[in-house]
């Protein structure tokens, strides 16, 4: 085979020209064959007609001139090895004609044509080379791809750095967005770790590694072996074949009873091989025993229904789902029982098949005590979620609402005092002072309130028990009640022991008498009455109740009293507003002392309000 290079030259200046024109005189009729051209159009009609190894290509031509120059002739010529010609000085216009697919530049009046040649044969050999890599690695994409198996190359972070189309068709996913990712992205988390592992493994040991990966409900035979990188870093490939129908066939072959016991007793969830017409159970492995507790010759001496807790369910899908081969029935959730009749969710699997002529089925049974209970969890989590986001939502709606109007009523107030004190009588001036102690009084309570929740949600507010007397600490804590009942006419009335002594906080007990003080207050019409009563409960606790004969509480709002999320606020008899606040304090401070607080009520005849305190005899 001739080595003749076939040498295109696009140049309009003679004597640019004449040191590559003269190459064929270095080399002889077997080196070199120079076809000359002066304008690039004639160039472009050569290149249409026949291929050349090497174009020199001057980028200042009578009919254009430029990267233009370039950009014509590399569309019309992409397989030519392109060395483009530039005037002293004007490098950068070689360097920025080599990024857009020159393979070199040479400067005019600086070409030796004694150099020449070996530049020439050193360009083609390498585009030679490249081309050929080109095409080796398409020929390898190709043979690659043909292929049913699935081939993959990781590096040696196990990132995917080259799949074929039986492993792209398996991700169902796009190359690009396959490559770079490791299984972890692609997989379940239990597929990506065994994965993982045997990755790890052929890496480590330099081995070549042969087995089986189940992913998902497939079967794998894996080829695994590590790969040296180029930048000297192994990496793994693998070749992969799916064989899940190759072993179905393969296991409906063979009914070895070794065999099928080796099996059995492989897995860890608890396997019944159960006859469909009776029910017996024909044989059961050895997670069976440990999940239920019996052995294995008393497991074969039962029906599937004496390991049920639900035994009519278990006789209707046994006995009620036809027997189709490799028919499988998953039951989510069933309760089973233990030798010592202890009851446990199980899920189940069950595939209906033929055995020696009976209908028989395989039950694959796994205790699901800890899902459960991880899914009862969440539930719990799910609630406290939500109720963390209701006292979000009370927080704002107090601060948004309840803490702003009684702001507006006292300024309003206060500017009609300034604009009109000089013109209003004693007794106008007496109302207004009135309607601003009210307001004020009104928000004194709010942000009491406010901040003890907010403290109490925090468990910034300090536990701190000790024992005394109710009588007269309860009288004392109502004094600010006290007041308020005096302005509507209503009479408090005490029926305290004086020999009760309780184990209590302090403070928090204050707060809560006088929250349901105030309410009772609130809710009764004037010349009302309030009853205040303490006495010995059982389990050695103290009983405390506040009653009242106001105008009670409806039915429908009796359930949502104590929810944050309820929006359960009225007004007083005399238009007294409310914090929505102050009965979910009195539950808080009443479950802290281990206690719990009730409300009874009649609409038009009074509320009662009761809660528990632990007597000072259990305070130890």
């Amino acid at each position: 085979m001739s080595s003749q290079l076939r040498v295109l030259l696009v140049d309009d200046t003679p004597a640019d020209a004449e040191s590559i024109l003269h190459i064929e005189a270095y080399e002889g009729p077997d080196g070199f064959r120079v076809v000359h051209e002066t304008r690039l159009e004639a160039a472009l009609l050569r290149v249409d007609s026949e291929a050349f190894d090497i174009v020199f290509l001057d980028l200042d031509l009578p009919d254009s001139a430029g990267l233009d120059t370039l950009l014509r002739l590399r569309k019309d010529a992409p397989e030519a090895c392109i060395i483009v010609l530039i005037e002293d000085g004007n490098e950068q216009l070689g360097v920025t004609a080599i990024e857009n697919g020159a393979r070199d530049y040479l400067v005019k009046g600086r070409i030796d044509p004694s150099l020449l040649v070996r530049f020439i044969r050193y360009a083609h050999g390498q585009m030679r080379t490249e081309r050929e890599l080109r095409e080796a690695r398409e020929q390898y994409r190709t043979f690659l791809n043909s292929s049913s198996d699935i081939v993959y190359l990781k590096d040696e972070k196990l990132r995917y750095i080259h799949v074929n189309i039986p492993q792209v068709k398996f991700f169902g996913k796009a190359e690009r967005d396959i490559l770079g990712k490791t299984d972890t992205d692609l997989m379940s988390p239990e597929a990506a770790a065994a994965c993982r592992a045997s990755d790890l493994h052929a890496i480590e040991s330099r081995q070549t590694i042969t087995q089986h990966e189940q992913i998902g409900e497939r079967t794998f035979e894996v080829r695994k072996f590590p790969v040296t990188l180029t930048r000297g870093a192994i990496g793994v490939g693998a070749f992969i074949r799916d064989v899940t129908e190759r072993l179905q066939a393969d296991e409906a072959v063979r009914e070895s009873e070794d065999r099928y016991r080796q099996l059995f007793e492989a897995e860890s969830d608890a396997i019944v091989l159960i006859d469909n017409q009776t029910g017996a159970i024909l044989e059961a492995n050895s997670a069976a025993s440990v999940m239920y507790g019996f052995d294995h010759d008393a497991l074969l001496r039962m029906r599937n229904v004496d390991l049920s807790a639900e035994p009519e369910e278990t006789q209707i899908v046994t006995h009620g789902t036809p027997v189709v081969r490799d028919n499988v029935v998953t039951i989510p959730l069933r309760y089973h029982r233990k030798i010592d009749g202890s009851v446990f969710p199980v899920e189940i699997t069950g595939r209906f098949f033929f055995r020696r002529g009976r209908p028989v089925h395989i039950a694959a049974i796994r205790d699901i005590s800890e899902r459960k209970k991880t899914e009862e969890e969440m539930l719990a989590n799910a609630q406290l979620l939500r109720e963390s986001i209701a006292q979000r939502d009370k927080l704002f709606s107090i601060i948004a609402h309840d803490l702003r109007s009684p702001f507006n009523t006292f300024l309003g107030n206060t500017e009609l005092l300034i604009d009109r004190a000089d013109t209003m009588t004693k007794e106008q001036v007496v109302s207004m002072a009135t309607r601003l102690n009210v307001s004020a009084m009104h928000v004194f309570q709010l942000l009491e309130n406010l901040l003890e929740w907010s403290q109490m949600q925090q468990g910034l507010i300090p536990f701190a028990p000790d024992c005394f007397h109710l009588l007269p600490f309860i009288p004392d804590s109502m004094a600010l009640v006290f007041d308020a009942a005096q302005k509507k006419s209503i009479e408090l009335h005490y029926d305290i022991p004086d020999d009760l002594v309780v184990h209590a906080d302090r403070q928090m007990l204050q707060s809560l008498m006088r929250n349901l003080g105030s309410n009772a207050v609130k809710f009764t019409r004037s010349g009302g009455s309030i009853f205040i009563r303490c006495r010995r409960a059982a389990d050695h606790a103290a009983e405390l109740s506040v009653r009242d004969t106001g105008v009670g509480i409806p039915g429908e709002m009796l359930t949502r009293l104590f929810s944050i999320s309820e929006n359960t606020k009225r007004m007083g008899t005399e238009g007294e507003r409310s914090t929505g606040l102050g009965l979910l304090l009195c539950k808080e401070f009443a479950e802290k002392h281990g206690g719990t607080i009730r409300v009874e009520s009649v609409e038009n005849e009074g509320s009662t309000f009761s809660f528990t305190l632990p007597l000072a005899d259990q305070a130890t």
